[in-house]
């Protein structure tokens, strides 16, 4: 944590340390086109991870274990959000390969000058050698007075009662309301039993 933290410094006194601002953009620039190929690279070793579960003999039938539960989370867009929801999340194992897979309900509050809501649906499914996942949701984000909604990939990885991912918002429709950022790192915890 404290190299990230030394990193994202030293980055910034890096664009920093350039004359002009058209200097500063470019460099911004190239750093931001970095990251955007860094996760293109994560893309295979989360198919790998995911195709583990071909390794294990199909014959015989998967029992599913899990259930209903209440769903808690927490995240950072442009602005720090919590959310709270229900969640049908179930497990099993293919071979020594955990394999998780999960709907849910769920409602982001986002804090700052002013409240707003972003109620949501997704899926999910998490597993393989790395517990690598991804997931989708459909989210209406208002603040009762304008709304706008957006899709939600997202990619991450967890286990058990955990869920950490990384998501972009796809914006439809045309709105006056821009309270929210196109990327955005969250979690979420499981309150039940049978995933621990």
């Amino acid at each position: 944590m404290a190299y990230c933290a030394m990193a994202s410094e030293q980055s910034l006194l890096f664009v920093h340390s350039f004359p002009t601002t058209a200097q500063r953009l470019i460099v911004s620039r190239y750093l931001l086109q970095l990251f955007y190929m860094l996760k293109l690279i994560a893309l295979p070793f989360l198919i790998l991870s995911v195709t583990a579960i071909g390794q294990t003999d199909t014959s015989s039938a998967r029992r599913w274990k899990g259930g209903t539960s209440f769903q808690a989370g927490a995240g950072l867009s442009r602005k720090l959000f919590a959310e709270v929801g229900v969640a049908n999340v179930k497990f099993t194992t293919a071979g020594i390969h955990p394999l998780q897979k999960g709907s849910y309900f769920a409602s982001e509050v986002y804090f700052g000058k002013r409240i707003f809501i972003a109620p949501k649906v997704g899926v999910f499914i998490l597993g393989g050698a790395g517990g690598m996942g991804f997931g989708a949701a459909a989210l209406y984000y208002t603040d009762f007075s304008n709304g706008r909604f957006v899709v939600r990939p997202d990619v991450g990885f967890g286990g058990g009662s955990f869920r950490l991912y990384y998501g972009y918002n796809f914006k439809f429709g045309k709105s006056g309301f821009a309270g929210f950022a196109q990327n955005i790192i969250g979690m979420n915890y499981w309150f039940n039993k049978e995933l621990w």
